[in-house]
């Protein structure tokens, strides 16, 4: 009888436009959520996010990016992403 073995590759994970690497939103930190991520004028944060995160944030931006960084690590080790939600996103999500 042939049994088959199978060979493991490491497949090159490309984020979609609504994603991130976990390694990107790790080091994310406060200026980088108002500066362009690609050189087109695409912010991580609009103006309609700032106004949402200082309604639901007490502490502003420093708890908003607590909290995401907190939910990049948990999606990490409860279900092992390479990729998260960009904070934009993340925001969508809280809110419903």
């Amino acid at each position: 009888m042939e049994t088959n073995t199978f060979k493991q590759y490491e497949v090159a994970i490309e984020p979609r436009n609504h994603q991130i690497r976990v390694e990107d939103a790790r080091n994310l930190i406060l200026i980088d959520l108002f500066m362009d991520e690609d050189g087109n004028g695409g912010k991580h944060l609009s103006r309609a996010d700032l106004i949402l995160i200082f309604t639901l944030y007490p502490t502003g931006l420093n708890g908003f990016l607590d909290d995401y960084l907190n939910y990049v690590e948990e999606e990490v080790k409860n279900k092992g992403y390479k990729v998260v939600n960009k904070p934009h996103y993340f925001l969508k999500n809280i809110i419903g």
